[in-house]
């Protein structure tokens, strides 16, 4: 994971990059003490997946209290919300 942290992959450490792979890496940050790492790993290998959002231009005002929501209920929203933006190009590095 090294090359990714420090910007300094090669497509030859992407295509090495597989799922078993990664799949390792989020059980080994499952107990890690770092909470977020660890809920975040937990959450990605026991599948229990977050919630999903759809939005257009006219509902991205209320972006901001969905965040405060999720703050609410115990979350980060720095880690726990996010926006993806989808477009054409199946991959991106």
């Amino acid at each position: 994971m090294r090359p990714f942290l420090t910007k300094e992959e090669t497509l030859a450490v992407y295509l090495a990059l597989d799922d078993s792979m990664m799949n390792t890496y989020f059980q080994s940050w499952m107990p890690s003490s770092v909470v977020i790492l660890s809920d975040l790993a937990s959450h990605f290998i026991i599948r229990k997946v977050f919630k999903s959002v759809t939005f257009d231009e006219k509902a991205e005002a209320l972006l901001d209290g969905l965040r405060k929501y999720v703050a609410q209920v115990g979350f980060v929203p720095n880690y726990y919300t996010g926006i993806h933006i989808n477009f054409d190009l199946p991959y991106d590095i």
